[in-house]
Parts: structure tokens; C-alpha cells; sequence
């Protein structure tokens, strides 16, 4: 693999810029002519001993790498790395864009400017449809990112209608889950509060209402900086609103040479993304005079352009022009009845529409139900009904003729699908279509196998569909219970609380079947599931009571056991292991007693908890190996991830470190596997107690410090019987190490990324220490209370 190489000249000049100093700035204060710089950045000189050590001052360079960065300024040559270079590779989830820019460049250049002034906190990019309001915000954000050093953030807001969404959705962005009694917008606050970070909202005129949040967190974030694209602006103090105008137009009743007209960069688009599709396309003179009229007649909407353009590979320019003017009836000074913003792109796509055969167009209409994309397959059992047209061609067919696209999934502009379903409305196939919408997500939801590799990401994946089959279908608490699982393990845990919350209240209690009772029943213990992990235990002991009762109602069994394992897991959070015993040792001779094996192993993974909760290590030990053998079969590699990160406590607590290390070797291994994060946290803190007492003191509080970071950034929290667990391990590295050496490798641990970490973590690290450790705290046993305070981060 080939490695960039860094000279000093280069360096300095990309440091320089990250303190937004200029050449005369850093010469004045060295003491030296800016010439000089210039010089030192082209790698013509090299600075002197003295000059490099001003230039360490200046630049921030940390004391105990000063004599490393005097040798690089004076040495000839270039480096791969440098610690002083981390910087300018700001955090970000921007994509490279497929194309290039057109007709932009003074735009970027006018506003990257801008929205680097001190008062610039919120610029809105306001226009039509199809204006390119999207694009020109990436390549802002692409140009100043190194000027945000804690990163540039793009979160599409398309396909959010509720504005309560929002904040939730940028959180959710960022990583910070929906965990814990603050409110979403806190909880980002909190976490932007002391960051220089850009967040770039695109689609915002659905959700305005919106906006105060937004000015509460600018308000809050004194470094935060916002780019907004929408069709109306937000309306509040800190906005400045810069209205996006089309691509330049020649004067047709003036137009100039060929080579002139294709330097308009209407034209310029036209004839690129032509081009695209038909190689041997050229403007001439012949042709030129149309395709100005063309472009003008789409009024320069880079949208339209890039719709009617690909269709040269069908028609001539002139043939383009003349359907142009016959299809589109909705033209800018045309019909009053529809609103600005709809016609002329609704010219654009409508004449696309009618290139459609009947039945192209009655797919390419019922697929505007799809909300963030669809599969072939969700295609193919929504929108088949009486369609006499094989749906992968039918897709292949939309997708040559740019209304639709695919990368890993087949996706509509969010313009493109309004379009679609004003056209479905009136079909009168709306509500048919949405319920075999949700019918079709909630079996999606119902079937699809929890736990493994991709499970999570493909309900992320569908998580905009799942929202509106919620909202739409009336197997809303059917998939509300099937998401339960996803939205614990992916902390959407208000989002789901609501809608069950809204899915019971929608029940008709006096008309209840049996069948409704028990989805009923699963409803509150997911509720109460959801509430606990929230900290909220008394409104989870009420859900988990009334889940219970409801089972034992119904007769039940099977959804009994599970009710039981909940109970009695909320008295262990609650650490009253008094009252977890009886639930859970009902729900273990119901489970034997019905011969579910996934659920004699549960039950068996609970009621060790709650055996190692009261001391008995070797007991819950004992039922975790049991448990572990039930569920191995089944690969279920989040459940047996966590059954061996518990195996290793117990290992540990019996000195038996070989054991400890390789299951959570292969806890660690899993989890990375279905890119699970909250368990991780755990097993990584169960890494740095193995550490500890090994006595790895540097390697344990460097994972210490960064699995403790892990649970910051996501809000995870740390289970009442986990916590002394956590504090012995913790207590080891005090009583070993001095406050400076443990606070020092404790940040250094805070700074790995998460790759870094499980990589660290994963090393099978035996070579000795230097510091032994003390037979006091080696023979401290699972329980060992004396605890020394906890690390400062």
C-alpha cells in the first residue's frame, strides 16, 4: 500500500491555515519576513535551530515533542506520519460526490467565505426544487472542513415529516444514542457544547416547525455552525438566508458563438451529463440554438437538465425541444392553481412521466410509497398488484430514464417522489398501497433474523420505511412489538417507547381478541424493557407487572417466561436480588416445563446475574456455561457475546486468566462482527480488569479510558450489577499506579478511535510488567469494596 509522504514545507503551510493565520501573521509574530515562509512552505530553505523552536511555540507543538519537531523542520525530506498532522483530517461522514461541480465556483468561493465569519452562525440555502441547494452545501462543507477541527456532519432530512424528528435524527447522526432521562435536544447540546463542528441539515421546508430547537442549540453551542437547504427559510434570529440562483442562460434572442454558448454553464451541464449517455454528442451550430432553448425553456434548474439531457440517447435536441414544448403544459407562466415551487419541476419530471408506458408509469407511481429507498424485493411484493409488467424491468427501465437510482438500493429524488404521490393521489390507490406497505415491513420486521451480521444495519437501512408502515398501517403495535429488539439494541429507545405507548392507547380494550391481548401483553414488557433502559424503573416495574399479569391471564406459558426474565432482571437493576429470585426461578421451571431451550437459556443467563449479584461466583458461573451450550447452536452472536464477556468476570474472580482471555477474545470478535457498540463497552471493561490483574497496568487503563469514552459518546449505561465489577479493576489501577501515570495513559485510552481499541484490546498481550501486582489486591474477591475514589477524565 503506498503511503503519502509529508514534507516540512507542506506541513507547515496546512498547520498554518488550521489556526487561520496568514503568511504575515506567522512571520510577525517569529520575528522573521514573510518571504521567508514563503520560502520554508515551498521547501526552498529550512528554518534554523531557533526558528524552529519559535515555530513550536507558535504552532502548538506539545513540549515533549518539541525536539522531534526541531529535527523534522531541519531535515531534509518527508515523513509518513507525524503526530503534529492529525489536525487537519477533520471527522466527517462526507462522501466523495460522483461528479464534478458545474457552474458553482464563485458560489463556493463567496460562501465558504461567509459562513467562516465569527457572526455567520446559521446560513439557509433557499430555492426551488431541483435548484441544487444539496450539492452546493457538499461542496461548501468539502471545502471548509479543515476548518471545523471536531468535523462536518451531513444529515438528510428528507424523509422526516414529524419535526419532534429532528434533533433525534441529527443525534442519531453523531452517535449519540437516545439513552438516559435528558431530552434529545440536552443531550446534543451537551455534547456540542465545546465543539467547532458544522452541521450541514438538507431537506428542512417539511419540518419548520422545526426551527426553534435548532436556534436553542446554536444558542447553546457557541461554536456550532449550521448550513440549512430548504424551500422556505427557518425564520429565526441567528439565519441568513442566501437565496441559490440557477445555472447562467444565454440570451437566446443574442446568443453568441458555439464555443461561447458552451461555456454557460446551463449548457456546460447539458452537454456533460449528455455526454454520459451518448459519447459521440457535441454542441454544434446546428444544434447549439436549441439546446439553449432547452436549457431555458427548464429555466437553467440543474434537476430538469440533468432529466431531459440523458434523453438524447432517444431523441435529437430538436425532436427533445419539440416534445418539450407539446408534453409540458405546466410551464412558469402557465396554470395559477399550482404552487411556484411545482412547475417548472413538475415540467421537467412530468414530461419524463410521459415518456412512460401505462404501466411503467403506474410502478414508477406506486413506488413514491417508499420512504429512503426499497429492495427488488419490497418492489416487487408491494407494487405487482394487476401490473402486467415484470418489476426488475420495469426498474431497469425507470432507472435508464434517470427517475430512479440505485447504489446498494433503489432510491427516488425526494422532488421526483412528491411528484410521484400528488399523481398516486388521485389514482385512488394510496391507502391500499400504504397498508400493503406496512403489511409488508411488519413481516419484514416479524421475520428477519435478529442478532447476526447484518441484521441491525438492514433495519437501519429500512428504518424510514418502518416509521411510516407505523404510522400508516393498522399493524402498528404488531411492528412495534417486532421492533423492540432493534430499537434497545440501537437506542432509539423514546422513539420506541412512543410508539408503543400510542399502539396500546390505540386499542379498543372491550373488543380485545385473544390474539390482541397477548400482542398486548408483548407490548408492556417491550415498554417496560425500553423504560428501564431509560432509567426510568418505576414505569418499567408498572409495564413489566402489567405484562406479567396479562400472560398469566391468557394461560400463556411460553410469554410468560419471558414476562418473568424481565420482572426479575428489574429488581437485579434495582439491586434487590430479594425480589429477582422468585420471578426468575419461575420463569426457569416454566421454561423446562415447556422444553423451550432458548428459553431454559435465557432464564439460566438471568439467574446467574442474579447468583453473582449475592457473591456466588462459581454458582452463576456454573449457569452461564449452561446457558452458553443451549445457545450456541442457534448462533445467536449478540446473546453469546455477552454470556462470555460474564463467563470471563467469573474467570477472573477465580484467577483463571487463560479462560478469561480466550472468551473475550471471542466476545470482542462477535460484537465487532453485527458492529454492536453498547455490549462492547462492557466486554472492553472486562478486558481492562483481565489487564489489571495480569498486571498490564498501562494497557488496562488505556482500554479503561476508552471504553469509558465509548459510553459517553453513545450514552450507554453501566448496569447497577456491573458497576462493582467495574470499580475493582479500577481500584487495582490506583493502588498500583501513580495519579499522573494513570490520568495520562487513562487519555491516551480516551483518544483510540473504536477500530483502534478492539485491535489494542485483541492483542494477546503476555509479556511482563514491571510493577507487580500486590497480593492484597489479587486476592480481592468479586466483591472488593474499597475503592479509592474514581479516575478524573
Amino acid at each position: 500500500m503506498m503511503v503519502a509522504k509529508t514534507s516540512f514545507g507542506q506541513w507547515l503551510k496546512r498547520r498554518r491555515k488550521v489556526f487561520d493565520l496568514t503568511r504575515d501573521d506567522l512571520a510577525s509574530r517569529i520575528g522573521c519576513a514573510a518571504v521567508t515562509i514563503t520560502k520554508i512552505e515551498a521547501d526552498e530553505r529550512r528554518p534554523s535551530k531557533q526558528m524552529a523552536a519559535l515555530l513550536a511555540e507558535h504552532l502548538h507543538i506539545p513540549p515533549d515533542e518539541i525536539a522531534t519537531f526541531i529535527n523534522f523542520a531541519r531535515t531534509e525530506g518527508a515523513i509518513s506520519t507525524a503526530p503534529w498532522g492529525t489536525p487537519f483530517h477533520s471527522p466527517t461522514n462526507l462522501l466523495e460526490q460522483p461528479t464534478l461541480l458545474i457552474g458553482r465556483d464563485e458560489d463556493v468561493t463567496v460562501i465558504s467565505k461567509q459562513l467562516l465569519q465569527p457572526e455567520s452562525r446559521l446560513l439557509t440555502f433557499v430555492g426551488p426544487p431541483g435548484i441544487g441547494k444539496t450539492r452546493l452545501a457538499l461542496q461548501v462543507s468539502r471545502v471548509v472542513l479543515d476548518k471545523f477541527v471536531d468535523g462536518v456532519f451531513f444529515i438528510s432530512l428528507a424523509t422526516i415529516n414529524d419535526a419532534d424528528l429532528v434533533i433525534a435524527t441529527i443525534a442519531n447522526t453523531l452517535g449519540i444514542p437516545d439513552v438516559g432521562p435528558q431530552t434529545s435536544l440536552e443531550r446534543l447540546k451537551a455534547f456540542l457544547r465545546d465543539k467547532q463542528t458544522l452541521l450541514v441539515l438538507d431537506n428542512f421546508e417539511q419540518i419548520l416547525a422545526a426551527a426553534p430547537p435548532i436556534a436553542e442549540l446554536l444558542a447553546g453551542c457557541s461554536l456550532l455552525k449550521i448550513l440549512v437547504t430548504s424551500r422556505a427559510p427557518l425564520r429565526i434570529r441567528q439565519e441568513r438566508q442566501l437565496p441559490i440562483a440557477a445555472l447562467a442562460l444565454p440570451d437566446l434572442a443574442h446568443l453568441p458563438d458555439v464555443e461561447t454558448v458552451a461555456h454557460y454553464s446551463a449548457v456546460t451541464l447539458f452537454l456533460e451529463r449528455a455526454q454520459a449517455v451518448k459519447p459521440d454528442f457535441s454542441l454544434t451550430e446546428d444544434n447549439a440554438p436549441t439546446v439553449a432553448a432547452i436549457c431555458t425553456r427548464l429555466d437553467g434548474l440543474p434537476l430538469a437538465i440533468e432529466l431531459i439531457s440523458a434523453r438524447v440517447k432517444l431523441l435529437s435536441p430538436a425532436a427533445l425541444l419539440e416534445r418539450l414544448h407539446g408534453r409540458l403544459m405546466l410551464q412558469s407562466d402557465g396554470l395559477r392553481d399550482i404552487e411556484p415551487r411545482h412547475r417548472t419541476l413538475n415540467a421537467a419530471i412530468d414530461w419524463s412521466y410521459q415518456l412512460l408506458s401505462t404501466e411503467e408509469q403506474i410502478l414508477f407511481l406506486r413506488l413514491g410509497v417508499f420512504v429512503g429507498g426499497w429492495t427488488l424485493e419490497a418492489a416487487e411484493a408491494i407494487c405487482s398488484e394487476n401490473l402486467n409488467l415484470n418489476i426488475l424491468d420495469g426498474l431497469a427501465s425507470l432507472l435508464d430514464k434517470n427517475l430512479i437510482k440505485q447504489n446498494e438500493r433503489f432510491t427516488m429524488l425526494q422532488t421526483i417522489r412528491e411528484y410521484a404521490l400528488e399523481r398516486l393521489a388521485s389514482s385512488g390507490e394510496p391507502d391500499n398501497l400504504r397498508q400493503h406497505h406496512a403489511e409488508y415491513f411488519t413481516a419484514f420486521a416479524e421475520h428477519i433474523e435478529a442478532y447476526h451480521a447484518r441484521w441491525a444495519n438492514n433495519m437501519e437501512t429500512e428504518h424510514d420505511n418502518l416509521r411510516a408502515a407505523l404510522a400508516w398501517g393498522e399493524t402498528g403495535l404488531r411492528l412495534a412489538v417486532a421492533l423492540g429488539i432493534f430499537w434497545q439494541q440501537r437506542g432509539h429507545l423514546s422513539e420506541g417507547s412512543a410508539w408503543l405507548t400510542e399502539g396500546l392507547m390505540r386499542q379498543d380494550i372491550g373488543t380485545l381478541t385473544v390474539a390482541d391481548r397477548r400482542l398486548r401483553a408483548s407490548a408492556f414488557g417491550w415498554l417496560g424493557t425500553l423504560q428501564a433502559w431509560q432509567g426510568d424503573l418505576d414505569a418499567a416495574q408498572s409495564s413489566h407487572e402489567e405484562n406479567v399479569a396479562l400472560f398469566r391471564e391468557l394461560g400463556d406459558q411460553a410469554g410468560l417466561v419471558e414476562a418473568l426474565q424481565t420482572y426479575g432482571m428489574l429488581f437485579i437493576m434495582r439491586g434487590d436480588p430479594e425480589h429477582a429470585g422468585p420471578p426468575l426461578e419461575e420463569s426457569l421451571a416454566l421454561a423446562h416445563k415447556i422444553r423451550d431451550a432458548a428459553s431454559v437459556a435465557q432464564s439460566l443467563f438471568f439467574s446467574g446475574i442474579l447468583e453473582y449479584l449475592q457473591g456466588y461466583v462459581q454458582q452463576a458461573s456454573a449457569l452461564w456455561e449452561e446457558s452458553l451450550a443451549l445457545r450456541r447452536p442457534e448462533g445467536n452472536q449478540w446473546f453469546i457475546a455477552i454470556v462470555l464477556a460474564h463467563l470471563a468476570m467469573a474467570a477472573i474472580d477465580e484467577s483463571n486468566y487463560r479462560r478469561a482471555t480466550s472468551q473475550l477474545a471471542e466476545s470482542l470478535t462477535l460484537l465487532r462482527t453485527i458492529s454492536e457498540k453498547w455490549q462492547t463497552a462492557h466486554t472492553l471493561e472486562v478486558i481492562a480488569c483481565l489487564a489489571a490483574m495480569q498486571g498490564h497496568f498501562l494497557r488496562a487503563a488505556h482500554i479503561f479510558g476508552a471504553a469509558r469514552r465509548l459510553r459517553e459518546i453513545h450514552s450507554i449505561p453501566m448496569l447497577s450489577f456491573l458497576q462493582k465489577f467495574y470499580e475493582r479493576g479500577v481500584a487495582t489501577l490506583r493502588a498500583q499506579l501513580d495519579e499522573a501515570t494513570l490520568a495520562t495513559a487513562w487519555a491516551e485510552g480516551r483518544a483510540m478511535t473504536l477500530e483502534q481499541v478492539v485491535a489494542y484490546a485483541l492483542q494477546n498481550d503476555t509479556s511482563p510488567t514491571e510493577i507487580p501486582l500486590i497480593p492484597e489486591v489479587r486476592a480481592a474477591g468479586p466483591f472488593y469494596d474499597h475503592i479509592i475514589g474514581g479516575v478524573s477524565d
